[in-house]
């Protein structure tokens, strides 16, 4: 990990929630039953970001509500542990959602989501989140459908002119209006999907290479924008000033990917932070999210040590340069970053 000194926190304008989470050998046909063969429930969603970030070394901030009922305490408690600042006051008397996470034997993953309190971010509570020049924001679409923040967020990030932002759309971003998605999309310094949610965004073909896809994106984001594409155990796609490139994965036997994304997504705004350039920041990312496959559960990410440990120790090449336009590339079993 670089030493450069942290020069920002990652204020994280997602959706925090409790996974319920089970493993089952394959999801039950309608109208029958299944054992599951490991369960357990833990602070989810956004806080696998959250957590990823922190153990990479970012200072974090939640610029969202979390409940008061048990899954709220359960919030609550991860938030504290990890150092989060935590400046929206807790909804009285509403509790946070949350999510049913299947894992089969495949490390496919299925999910149930029911809403709490944090689908309900107001003005004021966003108000209450002092955002810093050298901050970073991460934005996902969970908090932009309608009947979330779909009326506040985009007016906060409006005026916070000053500070990067970082957009990752999630499968719900199709359900965001258009008139919010050209907003955010406008005010994106970063735009990172993975495979799926990046050629639903672009339009393009569920077969479409993804180096044409990345470069597709681009055209939606300001000329100075950065996309990124994860592509799987392959790695990840960068389109940017300097052209459309491909840093190559880690490839790894994965036993569950729940929250490979979100490590991806928390270790590249902790090198962000740090002042790493995209490529590097990319990398590393790569590295963690390999990592956090490879172990059961959400908050599965590793800490610093553990990424620098694997960087240090591959020696394979990485590209950086144009591949062949005509090649496929397709996700691939031992997600990065899915």
């Amino acid at each position: 990990m670089t030493e450069t000194a942290q020069q920002g926190r990652l204020v994280y304008a997602g959706s925090v929630i409790v996974d319920i989470g089970v493993a089952v050998p394959a999801l039950p046909r309608a109208g029958t039953e299944v054992l599951a063969t490991h369960s357990e429930i833990t602070a989810g969603g956004g806080a696998n970001t959250l957590i990823a970030a922190s153990r990479d070394g970012a200072a974090i901030a939640y610029a969202g509500r979390y409940g008061s009922g048990p899954f709220g305490t359960i919030i609550a408690g991860m938030l504290h542990d990890i150092g989060c600042e935590t400046p929206v006051t807790p909804a009285a008397e509403q509790d946070s959602g949350y999510c049913i996470v299947m894992v089969d034997d495949t490390a496919e993953r299925t999910f149930i989501t029911v809403d709490g309190a944090e689908a309900d971010v107001s003005a004021s509570d966003l108000a209450t989140v002092i955002v810093g020049d050298r901050d970073l924001i991460a934005v996902t679409g969970y908090v932009l459908t309608s009947g979330t923040g779909a009326d506040t967020v985009p007016d906060w990030l409006d005026s916070i002119a000053s500070a990067r932002v970082l957009l990752d759309p999630s499968p719900v971003f199709g359900a965001v209006s258009a008139e919010v998605r050209r907003r955010v999309l406008a005010r994106a310094d970063v735009l990172t999907a993975n495979a799926g949610e990046a050629r639903a965004l672009a339009g393009a073909a569920p077969d479409a290479p993804l180096i044409d896809v990345a470069t597709r994106l681009r055209s939606l984001l300001r000329p100075d924008a950065i996309v990124l594409v994860r592509d799987g155990g392959a790695g990840c796609w960068i389109a940017d000033g300097a052209g459309t490139r491909s840093v190559a994965g880690f490839p790894q036997h994965a036993i569950d990917t729940t929250g490979a994304g979100d490590t991806h997504l928390g270790v590249l705004c902790a090198a962000l932070l740090r002042g790493d350039a995209i490529d590097a920041a990319v990398r590393r990312a790569n590295a963690a999210a390999s990592i956090s496959v490879t172990r059961r559960g959400p908050a599965t990410s590793p800490v610093a040590r553990e990424t620098d440990a694997l960087l240090a120790a591959t020696t394979r090449s990485r590209p950086g340069t144009r591949p062949d336009p005509n090649a496929r590339n397709d996700e691939r079993p031992g997600a990065d970053g899915a």
